[in-house]
């Protein structure tokens, strides 16, 4: 089955608010409360994308699955690249570097954009 990670996703690229992100981008406030807490059940596909273009992600990114019946899927299913994970806390990281290491790390990810 599909779960939303949106809250999680949303925190991983540094936005701390992702229920004010949400009604931003013009959804409800209850659509943005299901949507954050997994309980939005239908995709509308007007949300889907404004949640992409902003956030610059694709919608494989806004979501994990876990099997229903674990012994249906094989380790190779494509599906299985959807599998929950933890959320990346790099804000905590970066906060530890010192300025030089910023610089330095700010030049690697200016790399990874071309």
């Amino acid at each position: 089955m599909l779960h939303w990670r949106v809250r999680e996703m949303l925190i991983e690229k540094g936005y701390p608010h992702p229920h004010k992100w949400l009604l931003k981008r013009k959804m409800s406030s209850a659509t943005a409360v299901k949507i954050m807490h997994d309980k939005q059940k239908r995709v509308d596909l007007k949300h889907l994308n404004a949640i992409c273009e902003s956030a610059f992600c694709t919608p494989n990114d806004l979501f994990t699955w876990q099997p229903l019946e674990a012994a249906r899927f094989k380790p190779t299913h494509p599906m299985q690249a959807l599998r929950a994970r933890a959320i990346a806390n790099i804000n905590h990281k970066i906060k530890s570097l010192s300025p030089e290491q910023i610089i330095a790390l700010d030049k690697i990810v200016d790399g990874m954009k071309e």
